[in-house]
């Protein structure tokens, strides 16, 4: 478990802030999307019943 942490403290140390940023808004984004795809399917799910 302490080399899987050393792993990604390493990784993220290597990365620059701009890419650091780029992923985060890449998660945040699929966050975003999946939260939508799931709010329509409850809704498509709510008006077939």
């Amino acid at each position: 478990m302490t080399r899987c942490f050393v792993f990604v403290d390493q990784a993220f140390s290597c990365l620059t802030v701009h890419q650091w940023l780029h992923y985060q808004e890449c998660i945040l984004c699929c966050f975003f999307v999946a939260s939508c795809d799931s709010c329509v399917y409850l809704l498509d799910e709510g008006t077939h019943h």
